[in-house]
């Protein structure tokens, strides 16, 4: 027998899919995210590893880089949404593809900053498509979802 609650319209209902999109040297405001998403009722798609953050650990071929590539645009093809975790407004070439995917492909696209740059390497101040129109608010409500240091 599962202890799966029966009658609370609230824990049946279908959650939303969201990927997470941006940067991989920002790996502890991915797994801020990854948790407010998940604590939100959101099921959450993220990288496999951090290769810049954890690029000491393991550098991969540009076969495999192509590959995970590949991989996170059919992640954003399951998804109702795509959250960029754009520290700074930093948007890079790979998350400027994914982002472009994703609104081609029809999916909301949500910022965890209003502004960005565009640019690959150091961040550039050159504007961002027009058609990157943000949706604007917090329909998860994640302020209310804290991390807090022990």
């Amino acid at each position: 027998m599962n202890n799966y609650p029966q009658h609370n319209p609230e824990v049946l209902r279908i959650p939303e899919v969201v990927t997470l999109c941006g940067s991989t040297k920002f790996k502890d405001q991915f797994i801020e995210a990854n948790f407010k998403l998940t604590m939100a009722g959101v099921v959450v798609l993220s990288v496999g590893w951090f290769s810049h953050a954890d690029g000491v650990q393991y550098t991969p071929t540009p076969a495999e880089k192509e590959r995970l590539d590949w991989l996170h645009l059919r992640k954003i093809d399951m998804s109702d949404a795509i959250y960029v975790v754009n520290v700074g407004g930093y948007i890079g070439a790979s998350t400027k593809r994914e982002v472009d995917h994703a609104i081609k492909t029809g999916k909301l696209v949500y910022w965890l900053n209003d502004h960005c740059t565009c640019g690959d390497g150091p961040m550039h101040d050159s504007p961002c498509p027009r058609n990157w129109t943000p949706h604007r608010g917090d329909p998860w409500g994640l302020d209310r979802f804290q991390l807090v240091a022990r």
